[in-house]
């Protein structure tokens, strides 16, 4: 997967286990949608991680974990051509 793919799989997945978060927020009992929430947030994670060892942080906890700050050199959104 290229970097554009993998980042518009990332904010799919994150608005589906924002989504959840949301519901389970006001329908706790859900056993249901708790494991589905459980299954979507490790997807989630796991794209993250993908990215981030393929093109760098996405977050200052990414940039923590890799204890580097060179996200800076990369092109900021606007200056992204595609």
């Amino acid at each position: 997967m290229d970097r554009k793919e993998l980042l518009n799989q990332i904010m799919a997945w994150g608005i589906i286990v924002t989504d959840m978060h949301l519901y389970l927020d006001t329908h706790p009992t859900d056993s249901k949608a708790l494991e589905d929430y459980k299954k979507f947030a490790a997807k989630y994670g796991d794209l993250v991680s993908q990215y981030e060892t393929q093109f760098g942080p996405l977050t200052y906890s990414g940039t923590a974990k890799q204890g580097t700050f060179n996200w800076i050199d990369e092109p900021w959104p606007w200056q992204n051509k595609n």
